[in-house]
């Protein structure tokens, strides 16, 4: 089993990495506006929001209270942040200390593309798509007494971070709108009109008002609905009102605010990484850039120098979650080099797919699991009075075997001790559950039944209540002990034959 387990894995990674592949060339040639035909109009519009990560890990805490029932979701929850975190730890580093030799080989958009490589290993994990590749993760077992301690602790920190980051962005966001008005010049309205049906199919518009309190345009707003675009009370040209605004909704398009919002969570749940601090302002960099290069593309010299100029002679502020036309010093001769002497890259499909392979193997190659205590006093409550059998056997070899029901009372029973006895550990992400070869054990206690489903080192637990017809999930757990696993397994291929 294990050799074949082997010979598979190269053909495993090469469907990931066609998959992936397929995926990097969509979104880069998507973000960049290339897949645009050119009687249309350019779609920036990401196929994927950068709050996926987020979202996805308050859907799996809401999934593991009602898979869990009881205080053994918060422990459920806590494994498969984790599985996230650790990846992403791992990607901070890598990312920080590659993306600035990276930067001279490819292209801006692929380089602001990069942070939201766990985004895009997140679809395959939504899409269960990964754990056919990578199945077989090893488990870092973690004492459950001391989460008791840590884990409060740890996420009060983050809860905060992320508070004060939300009460920091709609404080700027009251104040640079506090004396705003709406624009009703037809010259300012009818160049952004226009900019917009060259850069969006969506028919939304943003609203775009004046506002005295701003030095440099900026665009506001991580909903739809909410985004606002900003102009400074300054009088700008027609050319210059063109690239500013086309610079503007380039960002809204493509939901930079929102990638910010993205950097600030991944901050905040990794508040003791200082790579992730410091990535929030070099991927602020690079999606300044990247924006452009797309505001750039096909323009001649002629308005690159005035796009240059813009940039040099402004000097804003983009708290929040927002984004601007304004750099700072520090980043500011790198952006006007880009600017003014672009030089040949490459489109980074292979840098994206490389990044969703590296980041999807991440998350399932490594669980985390609490410990808790054998199987007999975590799942079957009661079961030291002797009251639960076996009432029958499911083989799983690849195909499911005939129901079998044991005919030795005494052999059965033999059976179900050891399977109590064995020491498990509360494991985290219920949905990473693949079938392998394993077994499908019922036992009962009156009119309660237990489902215990043993595949290699992992025992899915489900539960049946015949007099009220409740049914429901007793949690995902962890066999510590591989040799007495393979004794139970032994002892039920024995007892089947």
């Amino acid at each position: 089993m294990i050799l074949m387990y082997l010979a598979l894995w190269p053909v495993r990674l090469v469907l990931l990495a066609v998959i992936s592949l397929i995926y990097a060339s969509f979104w880069v040639k998507r973000f960049s506006g290339q897949s645009a035909p050119d009687d249309e109009q350019y779609n920036y519009a990401p196929p994927v929001s950068p709050l996926l990560v987020p979202i996805a890990m308050l859907i799996y805490l809401a999934l593991e209270l009602i898979y869990w029932k009881s205080e053994k979701a918060i422990i459920a929850f806590c494994m498969d942040a984790l599985a996230i975190m650790v990846p992403l730890a791992a990607w901070s580093i890598l990312a920080y200390f590659l993306i600035k030799p990276l930067r001279k080989v490819f292209c801006a958009s692929s380089c602001s593309l990069l942070w939201l490589a766990p985004n895009f290993a997140f679809v395959l994990v939504i899409l269960r798509l990964a754990k056919w590749f990578f199945s077989s993760r090893f488990s870092v077992e973690i004492d459950k007494g001391s989460l008791a301690i840590t884990v409060p602790v740890y996420f009060s920190v983050c809860a905060l971070l992320f508070i004060l980051s939300i009460i920091r962005h709609l404080r700027f966001r009251k104040y640079v709108l506090k004396n705003a008005v709406p624009v009703d010049d037809e010259r300012i309205l009818g160049i952004f009109t226009k900019v917009l049906q060259e850069t969006s199919k969506d028919d939304r518009t943003p609203r775009i008002v004046i506002s005295p309190d701003i030095s440099t345009a900026l665009s506001l707003g991580v909903f739809r609905k909410s985004t606002v675009v900003l102009l400074p009370d300054k009088n700008y040209s027609d050319e210059d009102l063109d690239l500013i605004l086309r610079h503007e909704l380039i960002h809204i398009l493509r939901q930079d605010p929102v990638t910010k919002l993205f950097m600030v969570f991944c901050c905040s749940l990794l508040w003791i990484d200082p790579f992730m601090w410091m990535n929030r302002k070099l991927a602020s960099e690079d999606i300044e850039l990247s924006c452009d290069e797309a505001v750039l593309s096909g323009l001649g010299d002629d308005a690159k120098e005035r796009y240059a100029d813009l940039v040099l002679s402004s000097a804003g502020d983009d708290r929040g979650f927002s984004t601007s036309l304004s750099s700072s010093a520090k980043s500011l001769k790198y952006r006007l080099s880009g600017i003014m002497n672009p030089a040949e890259k490459r489109s980074g499909v292979l840098l994206i797919a490389a990044a969703i392979m590296l980041a999807a193997a991440g998350t399932f190659l490594i669980s985390f699991s609490a410990s808790a205590g054998t199987a007999g006093s975590e799942i079957l409550p009661g079961y030291d009075e002797g009251k639960w059998k076996i009432v029958e056997v499911y083989g799983y070899t690849g195909d499911r075997l005939d129901r079998f029901v044991p005919s030795d009372e005494t052999e059965a029973v033999e059976v179900l001790e050891k399977m109590m006895d064995l020491e498990v550990s509360i494991e985290g992400g219920s949905t990473y559950y693949a079938k392998e070869n394993g077994w499908h054990v019922k036992v009962s206690n009156g009119n309660d039944y237990y489902i215990l489903n043993i595949y290699g080192r992992r025992l899915r637990v489900s539960s049946y209540d015949r007099s009220s017809g409740v049914s429901r999930s007793a949690g995902m757990y962890y066999i510590s002990d591989l040799d007495k696993s393979m004794e139970v397994s032994k002892m039920l291929n024995g007892l089947q034959h």
